[in-house]
């Protein structure tokens, strides 16, 4: 890992209100990641680009 890539990531910040599962997909389809998101926040280091994030019933379009 290149000092470059250090500065192409970003935090996501998820604030949840139970406990559930975030989906962390990329706009070609791809699941970039699953996590269980606890009551609070949850944080999540992840690269530039653009990607759909499914919580339940609702998805959120993201952009970094």
């Amino acid at each position: 890992r290149g000092l470059g890539d250090v500065y192409k990531r970003q935090v996501l910040h998820i604030q949840s209100a139970h406990v559930s599962t975030a989906y962390i997909m990329t706009f070609g389809g791809q699941l970039y990641k699953a996590l269980t998101l606890p009551i609070g926040e949850t944080m999540i280091t992840i690269p530039q680009g653009a990607y759909i994030i499914r919580i339940e019933n609702q998805s959120y379009k993201i952009r970094f």
